[in-house]
């Protein structure tokens, strides 16, 4: 057989193997685009603030809805199988970037929702983690969003309150933020079936009921308290967005002092040319803007 002959038998049994493995996967994985995230995060921040967000994601009905809506917005053929497992990509985004800003000697831009990393700990980081350079040092695009669609439900509460529930068994429906999955429920109920017992509580049902409700109110009154204030700086930031970026750009580069029109016009045509090379000046402090500035007056001889 020649070797072109063997090749193509290769690549038709290879090609034979991805099918049957794809296959056995049951939902075929799709391509997202940034178009189409900026619709769909929109969208599950909506389903969140419609109360169908869970522990690790959403109820069945958000990813059906979500998948409608993408659908009839880009003439597109997702189903709620690709939404959910989409979910899980930018949770997985998410968790990146929560470990950016958890990184010792970052600093936070609010208002450009950058992280700022400079020197030997950034070259390190970013040499050991390639995926950090696109959180590192410039703009995280809806950041507030998937923060809401995404972040771990931890309830507020005080000592007494996790020393009552170690020492107490709450029922399954007063516990608050526990979702069980449909692979679970089977089991339990085998389980059952095979005679296994539930743990019981020995103190007065009545007072663990009542425990566990008034702890199961705390978490969702602490976790709407929260999405209510993400929301209100979402707006907030929604609403800022309509000023251009070019026009925060030149108050940015005019705070510098000590330098002509020429300079601070120079400065602003180059940096215009680029929008992330531009926000990613803008997201620096003074003296960062300063340091760039004199490198850029250095370079040109103005």
């Amino acid at each position: 057989m020649s070797d072109l002959r063997r090749r193509a038998t290769f690549q038709h049994e290879n090609s034979k193997r991805k099918g049957i493995t794809a296959s056995k996967r049951g939902t075929q994985n799709k391509r997202w685009s940034s178009i189409i995230d900026d619709f769909l995060i929109p969208f599950l921040v909506e389903q969140a603030q419609e109360g169908l967000r869970v522990d690790k994601g959403f109820k069945r009905q958000a990813y059906v809805a979500a998948a409608k809506a993408v659908n009839e917005r880009f003439n597109t053929s997702f189903d709620p199988c690709n939404v959910e497992n989409h979910m899980r990509t930018l949770r997985t985004r998410y968790n990146e970037i929560k470990k950016c800003r958890d990184l010792s000697g970052t600093g936070w831009n609010e208002e450009q929702k950058v992280i700022t990393l400079d020197g030997p700990a950034y070259h390190s980081y970013v040499q050991a983690h390639p995926r950090a350079l696109e959180f590192l040092n410039r703009p995280i695009k809806h950041y507030d969003a998937l923060y809401i669609i995404c972040c771990d439900y931890h309830p507020k509460t005080n000592d007494n309150q996790v020393e009552e529930g170690l020492n107490e068994i709450v029922p399954f429906e007063s516990q608050g933020g526990v979702f069980m999955e449909e692979g679970d429920k089977d089991q339990a109920e085998s389980n059952q079936g095979e005679g296994s017992e539930l743990p019981v509580n020995d103190g007065p049902s009545s007072s663990s009921s009542k425990g566990g409700a008034k702890r199961a109110r705390i978490s969702d009154d602490y976790y709407l308290s929260q999405l209510v204030t993400i929301v209100g700086a979402l707006a907030e930031a929604i609403k800022k967005s309509t000023v251009h970026w070019s026009q925060n750009l030149y108050e940015k580069i005019e705070e510098i002092e000590g330098y002509n029109d020429k300079v601070i016009e120079s400065a602003f045509d180059y940096l215009y040319e680029d929008e992330k090379r531009a926000r990613l000046f803008m997201a620096k402090n003074c003296n960062m803007r300063r340091a760039w500035l004199e490198r850029f007056v250095a370079e040109r001889s103005l």
